[in-house]
């Protein structure tokens, strides 16, 4: 039987997934991006809350390539002179992204570690038929509902 912390693990894994590839779906039908906008983090959040409570301190791998890039942001931002909004929003969508990463690091149990493995497989494959229903609902396109897999040719 799973302990209830390997459920919520589980759970709050499967909707980040479920999210990410799910975004062309969302775009499709003109759903709310807010949804996954706002899930995304604090789906990810909650994940290094409950591994904050569990080890207290996380292992940061690759760290110095996140400031370095951070710092090649920040200078792009300042040549370019971009947005303030817009940089904020870039480097914050990039970042949580290695926020999951640290979360699946310091996840030490190997049933989930497999779970976040075989769920993410199984989600790529589910992209396969869904680029053909795609193609012949919409026919060669990429503008409406845009997917993990892409039908552009070079």
């Amino acid at each position: 039987m799973l302990k209830k912390r390997n459920i919520t693990l589980i759970t709050l894994h499967s909707m980040f997934w479920i999210l990410s590839f799910t975004q062309g779906i969302f775009q499709l039908y003109n759903i709310p991006s807010a949804i996954y906008k706002v899930g995304i983090p604090v789906i990810v959040s909650s994940l290094l809350i409950i591994k904050l409570l569990e080890h207290k301190k996380l292992k940061f791998i690759y760290l110095k390539y996140i400031i370095a890039f951070i710092l090649v942001s920040i200078i792009s931002f300042v040549y370019n002179k971009t947005e303030l909004l817009t940089f904020i929003y870039f480097l914050f969508f990039t970042c949580i992204n290695y926020f999951y990463f640290i979360s699946i690091i310091n996840e030490y149990n190997l049933n989930i570690r497999n779970y976040i493995y075989n769920f993410v497989i199984v989600m790529f494959l589910l992209q396969i038929p869904a680029s053909f229903i795609k193609y012949f609902l919409l026919g060669q396109s990429e503008k409406g509902g845009i997917g993990t897999l892409s039908l552009t040719r070079s």
